[in-house]
């Protein structure tokens, strides 16, 4: 959920997302987990280079939000079902894909908007 609301996220690269085959095949873009080991005694200045890169943040930011609507929205775990059961999608189903296309074609045209804290509460 995190990807798909456009939230930048950070994980332990070397020890855990290179060696989970679910990250591998799930959060393959660029970005899609930055990483970050835990283990790190220099994460402040991590953070403080990330954020100076705005403009890949925000990149970063739409590849997440339109991957999550191309590659996980529950459409597709509903189409393995319906396969795995011999079944077709139906036309609702097939309007709901044409939908997050569109959805996904905005985030390269349009910026996201990022609240700042004081702005969002």
């Amino acid at each position: 959920e995190g990807a798909g609301a456009g939230c930048i996220q950070l994980g332990d690269g070397g020890n855990v997302i290179k060696t989970n085959p679910a990250y591998l095949e799930h959060m393959d873009w660029e970005g899609g987990v930055i990483d970050a080991p835990y283990t790190s005694a220099d994460m402040p200045a991590l953070l403080e280079d990330l954020e100076s890169n705005a403009s890949w943040l925000e990149e970063v930011r739409q590849r997440n939000v339109s991957n999550c609507l191309l590659r996980h929205d529950h459409l597709n775990r509903w189409d393995m079902v319906l396969k795995a059961a011999g079944l077709d999608a139906t036309p609702t189903a097939a309007a709901r894909r044409i939908r997050l296309k569109e959805q996904a074609a905005t985030l390269t045209t349009a910026p996201t908007r990022i609240l700042s804290r004081s702005q969002n509460r």
